[in-house]
């Protein structure tokens, strides 16, 4: 999978059915894709599934290839390993990993490091 259908396909398991139709939606063209990054600050936690699960251990993921979303880098930036991700990340906020097979993912809101989800899809 590339970055544009991982993503695409974790936004549509992972948020309800309206918002993901508009995330997806914003995620096919460039300038969407802005907006989109944009919306990872403070929509998207709200726009998660109720059942999606939180996947408290991150380890087994570690090792993954994925794909980082946040504005700070080019959108679906490609990344060896979901640890080496995680670690760039870790200062930033409102940000999505996503594993390029889209198994697995982490959102982090702004400002709100508590409310970090790490989803298992």
């Amino acid at each position: 999978m590339n970055e544009i259908e991982a993503l695409k396909k974790f936004v549509e398991q992972a948020t309800s059915d309206q918002k993901s139709r508009r995330y997806i939606a914003l995620i096919e063209s460039k300038k969407g894709r802005k907006k989109f990054l944009a919306e990872l600050y403070h929509e998207f936690l709200a726009s998660l599934r109720e059942e999606i699960k939180n996947e408290k251990d991150h380890k087994k993921y570690n090792k993954k290839a994925c794909f980082i979303y946040c504005e700070q880098y080019v959108f679906g930036m490609s990344v060896a390993s979901f640890s080496e991700a995680y670690e760039k990340l870790s200062q930033d906020e409102g940000w999505i990993i996503v594993t390029q097979d889209a198994s697995f993912g982490v959102y982090r809101p702004e400002s709100e490091w508590d409310k970090e989800v790490a989803i298992r899809i």
